[in-house]
């Protein structure tokens, strides 16, 4: 063990948790509450002389060039970022329950051959954010960057024939937002002000997330009829906002712009496909017996949940939804309730990697260096099913005196330590 790793982690190698995401990267070490650092997905590279941001989307289907960009991407996270010398040491990978096989090899292939790690846990984002629940029964809904996914969880077991998967996330709000703010927004340079779409600058995906960021909210549809009392609280029309692109242009993003951002996950598509829909499908396509339990339990993750109101908003979508023609005769469940996060929704399935990284059993759930390198393949994790459950149950026993520590435990543990050190707080990092 290097100087640096027993200066940083004392005299145990900590497991090093990661979560790539199809947009960002969150990154630390077991039994922690947070990452410490969030950055991109991407590697910057030289094309015909000019740098150039590569995405590991774009490449989910070339190993030979995907593996080249793991590389330098991978070595940044351990000896620029997290500070520690990857050699034998453990890893818990959250992984999203579609990864590809391609992705998923290459990256296998690149910690365990180049950078010699000891053994690594595949783990599924969204049985992870189960863990940070601490509940064996919910419905995880993850609303990341590139797609929507709905996976319902009893008993700690997943019921993946009733998983919902769509596109309604975060890249098709960035290309809704693009077009009102060609119809509906305004530039201003010095004292003349134009049409947005008359003067229109470049919008780069970058600075549509930081739109979407900064201004995004979720307002009420005005299109449903109110039928609750008048004291119910409901969000404020949002005001107009300024966004500065340059020295000398100022943005004027209207409020109903602001409003209407959402609109491309929460109104029907033209396969009359939204993220509500998603929801009340996968309710139907369960076991009437536990649909009332599910729809009490329904958690929402990924970077999405954390624009203001979307909780708030999506609760009001299923209740009319569910009282629409379509679906009254069909569903049994009228009420719908939401668990809130115990970290920034963004994060919550790291969260459940970092607490299983502390867990004893963690050698006996990973594959191994020799492992990989003998078969140069990792199994999907639908083919250990049976491995995942007896995690999943270790994690859930409450009895006093076993080896293995209950959940509950387990996160008060780890809030209090992080309390008490007073960890810095999640480092975002734009460069990569």
């Amino acid at each position: 063990m290097s100087l640096l790793d027993n200066i940083v982690l004392g005299s145990e190698k900590v497991p090093v948790v990661l979560d790539i995401g199809a947009a960002y990267t969150k990154c630390g070490f077991a039994g922690e509450s947070c990452p410490r650092h969030i950055l991109p997905s991407s590697v910057v590279t030289c094309v015909d002389g000019k740098e150039k941001v590569v995405k590991f989307i774009d490449y989910a289907g070339n190993s030979q060039e995907l593996v080249k960009l793991l590389k330098r991407f991978i070595h940044n996270i351990f000896f620029k970022y997290l500070l520690v010398n990857p050699k034998d040491r453990r890893m818990v990978i959250v992984e999203s329950v579609l990864c590809p096989n391609t992705f998923k090899n290459s990256l296998a292939k690149v910690i365990f051959q180049h950078f010699e790690i000891q053994s690594a846990m595949f783990a599924p984002g969204h049985l992870m954010g189960l863990y940070s629940l601490g509940l064996p029964t919910a419905m995880i809904v993850d609303c990341g960057y590139s797609e929507a996914i709905v996976l319902p969880f009893y008993e700690t077991a997943s019921l993946f024939n009733c998983c919902q998967v769509s596109n309604l996330a975060g890249k098709v709000i960035n290309s809704h937002l693009e077009k009102l703010l060609l119809l509906y927004a305004s530039i201003t340079y010095g004292n003349e002000t134009k049409p947005f779409a008359a003067e229109r600058g470049p919008l780069t995906e970058d600075i549509l997330e930081e739109i979407k960021v900064k201004a995004c909210v979720s307002g009420h549809n005005p299109n449903y009829e109110d039928n609750a009392s008048e004291s119910t609280i409901k969000p404020l029309p949002a005001k107009p906002m300024k966004f500065h692109l340059g020295p000398s242009k100022v943005l004027t993003i209207p409020g109903e712009v602001r409003d209407k951002m959402l609109d491309a996950v929460f109104k029907p598509d033209c396969n009359d496909i939204s993220l509500a829909s998603m929801i009340i499908d996968c309710l139907l396509m369960c076991p009437i017996d536990i649909r009332k339990d599910l729809a009490a339990s329904i958690c929402v993750t990924g970077g999405c949940a954390a624009i203001p109101g979307f909780n708030w908003r999506l609760k009001e979508e299923l209740t009319v939804l569910a009282n629409s023609p379509r679906y009254k005769d069909e569903l049994s469940v009228k009420t719908f309730k939401f668990y809130e996060t115990v970290v920034h929704p963004n994060y919550t399935n790291w969260l459940g990697g970092s607490i299983c990284g502390i867990l004893e059993n963690l050698p006996d759930r990973s594959i191994s260096r020799e492992t990989f390198l003998k078969a140069e393949y990792v199994p999907d994790w639908t083919h250990s099913r049976k491995r995942l459950r007896s995690v999943a149950q270790a994690i859930m026993k409450k009895v006093s005196g076993e080896k293995t520590p209950s959940l509950a435990s387990v996160v008060s543990k780890i809030m209090t330590s992080s309390a008490k050190a007073k960890l810095p707080k999640v480092a975002i990092n734009d460069d990569s």
